[in-house]
C-alpha cells in the first residue's frame, strides 16, 4: 500500500529562518530584515523590530519569554558590524548585549537562560579569529571562552559545556569545552570539514554536518559526546545538511539534494527508515521540529521574496521507539523460547 504523504501548509510568505517558541504556540522568524512572530498556525503576524540595519537568527529562551538575535549595521567603505541584541517575546525591552567593533553571531542560550554564547571576530584587528564568548543577559562580563579560532556554538542540554567547530587541526572538527574554560576536546576525526554541532534532546549524542573539500557533499554524522562511535548516517553524494533532532531525540530532520533541488526528510536517528517529507523545484531549507513533534516547519526558496515558510502536517508525532523497548521486547521473546525448548525437552525425556 502507498504510503501517505502528510500534508503541508504555507505559513507565511517572504519569510525565512522559522523557528518555534518552547510550547509550541509561536513561530518567529526573518521577514525584510526585520523578526517578526506569528501564531503556529500562521495567524496574527506582526513585526518585532524596526531597525536601519537587518536583524536575523532569532533564537527562543528556554521559557519562550525573551528572543536573542543578530543586529547587523553597515558602515562606511564598506565596513559591517553584528552584535547579540535580546527583546521580550512581544517586541519589548530591546537591547544590545555585545556592543564592540565586531561580528558577533550564532547566539545559543545556556539551560538556566541566564547566559548567552555566540562567535565574535574583531573587524578592525587583521588578525582575530572568530572566537566562542559567554555574556550575562545583562550585557555584563563578557567573557572569551576559547583562544584557537571557534564557531558555531552550542549549550549542551545540562549547561556544563558547549560544543563549536575549529579549524585549529587543520580540517573543521568538532570540539567541546566545558563553560569554565576547562578541558578542550576535539571529538569528530573525519577527513572532512564538521560544522554546527547540535545536542540530542538527552545530551548523550552530538549530531553535526560534515563537508567534503570545496562543500562539493555534505553528509550528516552523528557521535557519542566523548567522541566515541563517530558514524555516517547518510551515504548519498549529495548536499544532506541542516540536521534537527525531534523532540524525544528518535527522528532527524533535514534538508537533501539527492532527488534534485533540497527536499525534507526524516529518518531515525540511527540513519534507517529514511522517508522523503517533499518534493519541490524550488528547494528547501533549515527544518525545524514544533516541540510535540507532529510539525516541522522549513523555508521553501523563493527567489522573488527571498523565501516562503510552510510547515509540514504530521498529524501524529513519528513513533520513536527506545532503546529499553527493545531490550524488553528482546527479553520477553527469549524467555517464550526458553520455555518451549523446556516444554520440549520434558516431552522427549519423559
Amino acid at each position: 500500500m502507498e504510503e501517505k504523504k502528510p500534508s503541508i501548509i504555507l505559513l507565511a510568505t517572504g519569510g525565512t529562518s522559522p523557528t518555534w517558541s518552547p510550547d509550541g504556540s509561536k513561530i518567529a522568524f526573518v521577514r525584510d530584515g526585520d523578526i517578526w512572530i506569528m501564531d503556529a498556525d500562521g495567524s496574527n503576524q506582526r513585526r518585532l523590530t524596526d531597525h536601519p540595519g537587518d536583524e536575523v537568527n532569532p533564537t527562543w529562551s528556554p521559557d519562550g519569554t525573551m528572543l536573542a538575535y543578530e543586529c547587523w549595521e553597515y558602515g562606511r567603505f564598506n565596513w559591517s558590524f553584528c552584535n547579540i541584541w535580546v527583546m521580550n517575546a512581544d517586541g519589548s525591552n530591546q537591547r544590545r548585549l555585545t556592543k564592540g567593533p565586531s561580528l558577533d553571531r550564532f547566539p545559543s542560550w545556556s539551560p538556566d537562560g541566564k547566559k548567552i554564547a555566540y562567535e565574535s571576530w574583531l573587524v578592525n584587528d587583521p588578525f582575530s579569529m572568530y572566537e566562542i564568548w559567554i555574556i550575562d543577559l545583562t550585557g555584563y562580563n563578557p567573557r572569551r571562552l576559547t583562544t584557537i579560532g571557534a564557531r558555531f556554538p552550542s549549550w549542551s542540554p545540562d549547561g556544563e559545556r558547549i560544543a563549536f567547530s575549529s579549524a585549529n587541526s587543520g580540517n573543521w572538527d568538532i570540539w567541546v569545552i566545558d563553560v569554565d574554560g576547562k578541558n578542550l576536546k576535539k571529538l569528530s576525526t573525519t577527513l572532512t570539514d564538521d560544522y554546527r554541532p547540535i545536542w540530542s534532546p538527552d545530551g548523550k549524542k552530538i549530531l553535526f554536518e560534515s563537508c567534503g573539500e570545496g562543500g562539493g557533499n555534505c553528509d550528516i554524522w552523528i557521535m557519542d559526546v566523548n567522541g566515541c562511535n563517530l558514524r555516517k548516517l547518510t551515504t548519498s553524494l549529495c548536499m544532506d545538511m541542516y540536521p534537527s533532532w525531534s523532540p524525544k531525540g528518535g527522528k532527524i530532520a533535514f534538508m537533501s539534494t539527492r532527488s534534485g533541488a533540497g527536499d525534507i526528510y526524516i529518518m531515525n536517528a540511527d540513519g534507517s527508515a529514511l522517508q522523503q517529507l517533499t518534493d519541490n523545484l524550488s528547494g528547501e531549507v533549515g527544518p525545524v521540529w514544533s516541540p510535540d513533534g507532529t510539525k516541522i516547519a522549513f523555508t521553501r526558496i523563493n527567489h522573488v521574496r527571498g523565501g516562503d515558510i510552510w510547515v509540514i502536517m504530521l498529524e501524529v508525532a513519528p513513533k520513536e521507539t527506545s532503546l529499553t523497548y527493545f531490550l524488553l521486547v528482546g527479553g520477553f521473546l527469549i524467555f517464550l523460547i526458553f520455555l518451549l525448548l523446556a516444554k520440549r525437552f520434558l516431552r522427549v525425556h519423559t
